[in-house]
């Protein structure tokens, strides 16, 4: 298991695995659903940001969504060049924060499920991702 995310509204614990699944657990581990092949590349994060919803990032810079209730991606989209290293979403829902080993940090429009910036390529790989003061402050770290 490479990443973990917990849903606060429905107790669900969700894994994201070098393997290239994806799994949704019960607060006491039962295994509520599982996809053996969610990506075609190895999955480094995984994020629940609304209790039905959660987004993946790959190796090769894709991001899946998926909804709990179908068991099944409903977008998959080519955010970076390279791996996704961590996600953050805004109070509202309504930004998803990424960074990646492109160096580059990007906002993804949940709303419009598509890329709202993008940021320049920074001197070296992005790592982390926070967001503060409701969303008026990102930070990032670096290698």
């Amino acid at each position: 298991v490479r990443s973990m995310s917990f849903c606060h509204k429905s107790f669900d614990l969700y894994t994201a695995s070098s393997d290239k699944s994806l799994a949704c657990l019960t607060g006491s581990g039962e295994i509520i659903w599982r996809k053996i092949k969610a990506h075609e590349c190895p999955i480094n994060i995984v994020r629940c940001f609304q209790e039905n919803l959660i987004a993946c990032g790959d190796d090769e810079g894709n991001v899946s969504f998926w909804d709990k209730r179908m068991k099944n991606s409903v977008k998959m989209v080519k955010v970076h060049d390279d791996y996704v290293t961590d996600m953050a979403v805004d109070e509202e829902n309504d930004n998803l924060y990424m960074t990646s080993g492109d160096c580059t940090l990007s906002i993804f429009d949940l709303k419009n499920m598509k890329i709202f910036e993008q940021s320049y390529p920074q001197n070296s790989e992005l790592t982390s991702v926070n967001i503060m003061d409701n969303g008026r402050k990102i930070f990032c770290s670096s290698q």
